[in-house]
């Protein structure tokens, strides 16, 4: 009979596990709460005002260039181009909270000029974007370009290394959850050991290499410059490196969950990798550093600590109802019984970070950004279908010994990983479009458009830019930049995807060298087109087109 003594230690032991876990988990979120706050800021940065203005004529060269933006930002690489001398590297400067105060060159000659800046906002992602000013006459000379410095090649692989990075990390931090809550890799006939190394081992290699993608993205520069030193240094440097330390401990846990392969500590281990991952992707990106950060970041945790719940399960699920046992059928109905909980979770805090993002509902159409979120909407639906059915139609007769069923539902989650893979290239595409409500605070205060043929030129404001009443102010140009006193000037708006019609109204000139529209109603946000007719000095006709985002 055993002693006292001897059932006191095997209680302990089987409190040893749980207590383990919860102890960890505790551990490992405030610690990462604490390393991810200071770090954090509002959203994806936007410029909110220069000096010189874009489009400014001055009258003689400044001794400093001045950058607001709406967040504090992180300055990577600035430069003065213009038409008749080489690019000046700009590498004298001082941030003060959102200002940026730049050195200018000594000695700059009358011209055109333009300045390129490119800084790493909160969230992580690399901005870039540029200023037009003019020292001396209007006529000083042609418009220098800016250029894409985007390397195609370091686009592609930044898209394909953030694929690779959710598919290692959701298939393999979820699959060693599962595995390790329901014994699949114990108690049936195939142990999943292979797939598990393979997603952890993908995942691993993948949190490494985007550090390094994320450093070229910061500087825009190409492929080839990957083994640079000071890419790694700025990659690791920006938010993303609390991401990519954050989500390769949560791996490494994983892996000793499986090198180890006892129960108690397995769970344990693999609980902390599944909080890890959370809260990895919570630490920087669009969606996490939104405002109000106290909804959108535990949204974040719960929703990709939901989808690898999930999608972790599939295979182990899906190898192990091939076979035989009453262990695999215990797994099946465990799963089925919390899946409804997970797929809930999932919806709800996706529906509230889109709203979030969005900021309103023709942005889902109108922008970029929502287009996709349109495509992952239209996936997702798709796989929740798959799910429905796999749950209430399979599951009981599977659970009954249909080996049919079994058959159908390993086909069932062939087709839900090929969804989830679609899923996970249409996310990572995200990295290249800005949310909508990145861009709606300088949208609500006023918008530029600049129109140009090699004729005529024309910079357009509207002010501001949301729906409603609008005052519009035009400066029309020479092509190169010189006056230009036009006889008529007509502004057209038109939104004939929401049903609006064109909107004509006839500028007045007030004197100021501007043309201007006092009064203009909107009636909706959304993307709308622009056209400007003129009448020429010498009575020829020029229309100028092009479409404006108008914010809510």
């Amino acid at each position: 009979m055993p002693s006292g003594r001897g059932c006191r230690r095997g209680a302990e032991r089987k409190r040893t596990p749980l207590g383990l876990t919860t102890t960890t988990i505790a551990l490992v979120v405030g610690a990462a709460l604490t390393i991810i706050a200071p770090r954090l800021g509002w959203a994806h940065a936007t410029l909110i005002s220069a000096d010189p203005a874009d489009r400014a004529v001055i009258a003689s060269a400044p001794e400093k260039f001045t950058l607001t933006f709406n967040e504090p930002v992180t300055p990577l690489v600035l430069k003065l181009l213009s038409t008749d001398r080489p690019a000046v590297l700009l590498d004298h400067y001082q941030l003060q909270d959102r200002t940026l105060l730049v050195r200018a060159p000594a000695s700059l000659s009358d011209g055109t000029y333009r300045l390129t800046w490119r800084i790493v906002s909160a969230d992580g992602h690399p901005v870039a974007g540029s200023t037009l000013f003019v020292i001396g006459s209007q006529t000083a000379g042609s418009m220098p370009e800016a250029g894409d410095t985007a390397d195609p090649h370091a686009r592609a692989m930044i898209w394909i290394v953030r694929i690779m990075l959710y598919g290692g990390v959701f298939f393999g931090v979820g699959g060693a959850f599962f595995c390790a809550w329901t014994d699949v890799s114990a108690k049936t006939r195939w142990r999943p050991r292979a797939f598990l190394w393979a997603s952890l081992l993908l995942g691993l290699v993948a949190t490494v290499v985007s550090v390094g993608a994320q450093g070229l993205d910061a500087f825009g520069a190409p492929l080839a410059q990957l083994t640079q030193p000071i890419v790694w240094q700025t990659g690791f440097a920006t938010s993303w490196g609390t991401t990519a330390a954050i989500g390769l401990f949560g791996i490494l846990t994983c892996i000793c969950a499986v090198v180890i392969g006892r129960k108690g500590y397995g769970r344990a281990l693999t609980s902390v990798g599944l909080c890890s991952l959370g809260l990895a992707l919570a630490s920087s990106g669009h969606a996490s550093t939104a405002a109000p950060r106290f909804l959108t970041q535990p949204c974040v945790f719960l929703h990709v600590v939901s989808i690898a719940a999930w999608t972790g399960a599939l295979v182990p699920l899906a190898v192990a109802i091939k076979g035989d046992g009453e262990d695999a059928l215990m797994a099946l109905r465990r799963f089925s019984r919390a899946a409804p909980v997970v797929v809930a979770i999932i919806v709800v805090t996706g529906v509230i970070l889109s709203v979030i993002q969005l900021g309103w509902i023709g942005a889902l159409w109108a922008t970029d950004y929502g287009r996709i979120l349109l495509g992952k909407l239209a996936m997702v639906a798709a796989l929740l279908a798959i799910a429905a059915w796999n749950r209430l139609a399979l599951t009981p007769r599977i659970t009954q010994g249909d080996r049919a069923a079994r058959r159908q539902l390993v086909r069932a989650v062939a087709i839900e990983l090929i969804l989830v893979a679609i899923i996970f290239a249409l996310v990572a595409t995200w990295r290249f479009t800005p949310p909508p409500r990145a861009l709606a605070a300088p949208i609500s205060a006023s918008s530029s458009l600049h129109l140009h043929t090699a004729q005529v030129t024309a910079d357009v404001t509207f002010t501001p830019a949301r729906a409603g009443r609008v005052s519009v102010s035009m400066i029309i140009l020479t092509g190169n930049l010189g006056p230009l006193d036009a006889q008529d000037v007509q502004l057209t708006l038109a939104n004939p995807g929401a049903g609006v019609e064109p909107i004509t109204r006839r500028a007045y000139k007030p004197g100021d060298g501007t043309w201007k529209i006092d009064a203009m109603t909107l009636p909706l946000p959304g993307l709308w087109s622009v056209r400007l007719d003129m009448i020429m000095p010498d009575a020829t006709t020029a229309t100028l087109e092009d479409t404006i985002e108008i914010g809510p």
